[in-house]
Order: structure tokens, then C-alpha cells, then sequence
């Protein structure tokens, strides 16, 4: 699996899939405090508890109602979401973060920003074949 790395400042985020939003709270030199949202039923497990078929044997793990966790990792540690995707912080430093984000190609990966373009222009172009005006 490769690993595209986005650079990202406190308080943007990464879009994956179209339900998952991990959102840069706090960056610091060695560490970073994300916030994962992400569906119930999609787990999420630090990297260093993760064993073969987790993703099974831990459906459930600390997120709130919202189906949001907030959790530290220093550089190189990862977090694992759903048997797919491994979230990694690759460097840290005052203010920002390089989030590397390992995943099969077919699963789309976007800056917030840009995943939001995408979508109003889907949305718009929907429009315009319906014949609404925009």
C-alpha cells in the first residue's frame, strides 16, 4: 500500500471516503492531538494494540455518540481505521503536521478544501442536468 503524506495546520482536515473527517487539533514538535469523526461501525485502533483481525474483534473502541475521538500520536505513530487505512504522523513541529495516510488506491483521500470542491461541483453540475438554475 502506498502512502500519500498531506501537510496540514491546526484546524484543517483530511477527508476520507466521504465520512470520514480527521481534523488537526493541536500540532506541536514531536506530537500532534487529532480528532477523528468517522462512522460507529468503522473502528479505530492505535497502531501498537492492533493484532490480526482486530478490526472484527474490536467494534467498538472510545469515541463519543458523534462518533468522535480525539487522540495523541507522537511522529511515526499510527492509528488504524478499519482494516484499510493506516493514519500516520510522519512529522510535527509548531502549528503543523505531515499526516501520511496509507490506503488502497481506489479509496479517495482529500484535503477538506479540496474534497468540498469537489462536491459543490458535482452538486452543481447535478443542477444543470436537472435544468435548476444555480
Amino acid at each position: 500500500m502506498d502512502m500519500l503524506v498531506l501537510e496540514r495546520y491546526e484546524g484543517e482536515s483530511i477527508m476520507i471516503r466521504d465520512d470520514i473527517e480527521i481534523t488537526v487539533i493541536n500540532a506541536s514538535r514531536g506530537a500532534s492531538l487529532i480528532n477523528v469523526v468517522a462512522p460507529l461501525s468503522v473502528p479505530l485502533l492505535r497502531d501498537e494494540l492492533a493484532v490480526e483481525g482486530w478490526a472484527d474483534a474490536h467494534p467498538c473502541d472510545d469515541r463519543t455518540g458523534s462518533g468522535s475521538l480525539r487522540i495523541r500520536r507522537r511522529e511515526s505513530e499510527s492509528l488504524l481505521i478499519g482494516d484499510q487505512i493506516r493514519l500516520m504522523i510522519v512529522e510535527s513541529h509548531r502549528g503543523k503536521v505531515k499526516i501520511g495516510v496509507a490506503a488502497p488506491r481506489d479509496l479517495e483521500v482529500h484535503r477538506l478544501e479540496t474534497w468540498m470542491a469537489k462536491k459543490n461541483e458535482s452538486r452543481d453540475g447535478a443542477l444543470v442536468a436537472s435544468g435548476t438554475s444555480v
